[in-house]
């Protein structure tokens, strides 16, 4: 396997185009660009859901009066 430093770039378009299947292997690069996206997509995710529970902690812990 190659070191992911020396991959070269996919394109966008090129990543897009590519279909996971059971008859074609992707190539190191086409798959590194593949979990890049994956994790990309998974630390935001993370972001926006740990955003979201602290302000509803915040407001049970802090009440609003009315």
């Amino acid at each position: 396997m190659n070191n992911y430093k020396t991959l070269q770039p996919i394109s966008e378009q090129q990543l897009r185009s590519y279909r996971l299947s059971s008859t074609e292997e992707p190539s190191d690069e086409m798959l590194y660009a593949i979990m890049k996206k994956v994790a990309t997509a998974a630390q935001k995710s993370s972001a926006h859901s740990r955003e979201i529970h602290l302000k509803r902690l915040s407001e049970i812990a802090v009440p609003k009066v009315h």
